[in-house]
């Protein structure tokens, strides 16, 4: 390698540029449109590290920006608010195609939820839901008494118990039940659990009241018993609707 040339006029700046800097007067680096490495010195510069990233999410980052890149494209909320719906109309079929038997025309019969009304007397199992609101008249317990598991309605899993009035208790075979002719009036349908207003008029008998104690809900289970026989008094065709 030959020896350095240097152009007329750079060997007297760099003569005054070691003068400036052995008098102690040193100038600030403009950094705004390079960069100044330092050999052998600490960089005075913060610079990024060498470490590479070529994926689009990391651990903390991936769920909100997932689902930022997908819903704010307009036809991803349809396609998830059409397939929510699906999803409830699926549940509510399985539901829907539950049975129950229900005393028709002096026999018992097994008919879906859908299939019955207000004034129908149904038999319900052991572990089985209540299709319907009814009115407990009578249960293979003694006094009409039975146990039911409300947990799809308030959360409690502690079973409650249910009585039926000691004037309907005896109500244990179908013939007694065809037998059965009066009157019962109770309070239109409403979302209140533990509160229930009625009565019931019997042939031959006085108004007896009906409460809470009577009232099987939709929705609820019925437990450690083996069966009870109730009075249809609500149905509910609609989730919004009660009738």
């Amino acid at each position: 390698m030959g020896p350095m040339v240097f152009p007329p006029g750079e060997l007297e700046r760099l003569d005054d540029d070691e003068d400036d800097h052995t008098s102690g007067i040193t100038e600030q680096p403009d950094v705004t449109n390079h960069r100044i490495i330092y050999i052998n010195s600490p960089q005075k510069q913060k610079f990024c590290s060498n470490r590479i990233s070529t994926a689009k999410y990391n651990f903390i980052s991936f769920l909100p920006k997932f689902l930022f890149e997908q819903f704010r494209r307009y036809s991803n909320v349809f396609f998830l608010f059409i397939a929510l719906l699906q999803k409830r109309h699926r549940a509510d079929g399985q539901v829907n195609k539950r049975k129950v038997n229900a005393l028709r025309d002096g026999q018992w019969k097994l008919v879906r939820w859908t299939k019955i009304v207000i004034g129908d007397i149904v038999k319900v199992t052991n572990g089985q839901f209540f299709p319907a609101d009814l009115v407990l008249l009578s249960s293979s317990e003694p006094h009409a008494m039975c146990y039911i598991e409300t947990a799809n309605l308030d959360g409690e899993t502690s079973l409650k118990m249910r009585q039926g009035l000691p004037e309907t208790s005896g109500l244990l075979t179908t013939k007694n039940l065809q037998q059965l002719i009066g009157v019962m009036e109770c309070e239109l349908p409403n979302r209140h659990l533990y509160e229930f207003t009625g009565n019931i008029r019997l042939h031959g008998t006085q108004t007896l009241p009906l409460g809470p104690d009577q009232i099987l809900l939709r929705g609820a289970k019925l437990m450690n018993t083996n069966w009870v026989f109730g009075k249809l008094v609500n149905v509910f065709p609609k989730q919004s609707m009660m009738c």
